[in-house]
């Protein structure tokens, strides 16, 4: 899965002011990483970014 991809999954849980920021940090993220936060068991995706 694509940075971009992730980044709509989890953009309407991010402040607006951030997005930038975890698009960036997500691009700059390995595939392996990508598929890590995908696939973990949280209800919401973005505590795997914490």
């Amino acid at each position: 899965m694509d940075a971009n991809t992730v980044l709509m999954m989890i953009s309407d849980k991010i402040p607006s002011q951030s997005l930038i920021l975890v698009q960036e940090k997500l691009k700059n993220s390995s595939e392996d990483k990508i598929n890590t936060i995908v696939t973990l068991n949280f209800k919401n995706h973005i505590i795997g970014l914490i």
